[in-house]
């Protein structure tokens, strides 16, 4: 797959191609593992409040699971970044949300 630049700021337009690197879509796969994971453990706090950080750790899982799911499909294909990739992001994203049915399903003191 092939995208065409057409034209660029200051530039005059041109069709040159622009690939999709599959180490680039790892490396944003891994970001984003990287940044739900600082979210659930709270090194970085954006709106100091978990009933909004953990969806988002959740939501930047999913998406860094989708990008490497992407990278399998772009040519040359990164196979082996591109699982590890996947299971960085999947692995939490099942954890956690385990973790919130078990929660769901409990009759603690609180509820």
């Amino acid at each position: 797959m092939r995208v065409w630049i057409c034209a660029r700021r200051g530039s005059a337009p041109t069709t040159e191609a622009a690939g999709v690197n599959p180490k680039r879509l790892t490396i944003v796969s891994f970001v984003c593992a990287m940044m739900g994971l600082l979210l659930i453990f709270e090194v970085i706090r954006p709106f100091h409040d978990m009933s909004k950080d953990g969806p988002l750790a959740m939501i930047l899982w999913g998406l860094g699971a989708t990008v490497a799911i992407i990278g399998f499909f772009v040519q040359p294909p990164s196979i082996s970044l591109g699982v590890v990739a996947l299971l960085a992001n999947l692995i939490p994203l099942f954890g956690v949300a385990a973790v919130l049915v078990l929660l769901g399903h409990s009759t603690l003191i609180w509820h």
